[in-house]
This record gives structure tokens, sequence and C-alpha cells, in this order.
């Protein structure tokens, strides 16, 4: 507890572990939640999984008359509870029949010359697709995706540590693509390419 105490900021705190692996803490109220999770999970996500945990903490301490000071809580319920909360979160929610047409999509495009790469995630951030071998450093790098969804910016367009040209868009609330072209591609080239993704996977999404 003390090193946690000693971890935790504002409101939550990210240690990478190395591996691929991070320590995410968050306190809420007086409480301390600590997640061991892949190092690529958005804070996002992660704190829609706290917060709902916590609220479901709290139903079971009043229910079930625990002193929080005082009680060591070992329960098989509350494990389930828990377990339940992160299935559904992680669950896909999409058509999967649909979301295959999407990536085998995305996959014929990303032989494309002109295209460095290709992401696509849902709007928790979770990844469906990407053609990159190295997405994990790449994603610490637009970790802004999802806070710049909840500020209702759909589009965005600029230019990487490593000199790339990176285009981005929501599709219908539920996908984020990311297109990412060398720095010499020309604008005009590169959103062409985003507009033509976009309309291709709201055609498949809305067809039966």
């Amino acid at each position: 507890m003390s090193f946690t105490k000693e971890l935790i900021g504002d409101k939550f705190k990210t240690v990478e572990m190395g591996g691929g692996i991070k320590l995410v803490v968050f306190e809420v109220g007086n409480l301390f939640y600590c997640l061991i999770c892949n190092s690529i999970e958005n804070i996002f996500l992660l704190e829609e999984l706290i917060s709902k945990m916590h609220s479901k903490f709290k139903i079971y301490v009043r229910k079930n008359n625990i002193k929080l000071d005082l009680e060591y809580i070992s329960d098989e319920n509350l494990n389930f509870i828990i377990e339940d909360i992160i299935k559904c979160a992680l669950t896909n929610e999409f058509d999967l029949e649909k979301e295959n047409k999407i990536i085998q999509f995305l996959k014929q495009l990303s032989l494309n010359a002109d295209i460095n790469g290709i992401i696509l995630l849902t709007d928790k951030g979770q990844i469906i697709y990407s053609s990159l071998t190295n997405i994990e450093h790449f994603l610490k790098e637009v970790d802004f995706r999802v806070k710049i969804f909840n500020n209702s910016i759909l589009k965005l367009f600029y230019t990487s540590k490593n000199n790339e040209l990176i285009f981005s868009e929501y599709i219908k609330d539920k996908y984020l693509v990311i297109t990412i072209f060398d720095f010499k591609t020309r604008f005009g080239i590169a959103e062409l390419y985003i507009y033509k993704i976009v309309k291709k996977i709201e055609q498949i999404l809305v067809n039966d």
C-alpha cells in the first residue's frame, strides 16, 4: 500500500513493466484499483472498467456489510462479478461477418505501395486489424485517439516523429481507422484514400 500511495497521481498512474506489460493504478474515493494489462490498452477503456467495478463493489460492500478497513475479502461471487464486467467490456459487439469483410478489404488495400500502414480500432481503442508489425510503438504515439473522439473531433491528420503523414477518421461512432503514408505523399492523394476506406467500410456496415 505504501508503494501504491507513492505511485498514484491525481487520478491514475501508469508504470511500464517491460515485455509489453504495464501496471495502471486508479484511485477512486479511498480505494485503489490496480490493473496489469497489455501496454497498448488505452486509459479510456481501463477507466470504464474501473468505474463499473467500483459501482458493483460498492453495492457488494453495502449488501454484505463489509468493513473495508478491517476485512480481507475472498469471495468467489465477487470474482465472478468482476470477470463478467471485463468480459462484457472486451466482447466484440459487432457483426463478425461484416467485420471480416472489412478486414479482408483492408488487407488488400494495405498492399498498395502508397500506403505504409492501416490500423482499425473500435471506438474504445481495441485493435481489430493492423498491417503494422510494430503497432505497440506506433499506438503509444497516437494514444490521443479516444480522447479526440470524446471531444467530437472526428477527423485528424498530422505528421509523426518518423516523418509520416497520418490520417484518421471515425466511422459511425464504432470504429477508428488510421492510415499512414510517406511524408512525401500528396495531401490530396492521402485524403482520397481515407475517403474511399471510410465509404467502403460504411457500405459494408449497412449492407445485409
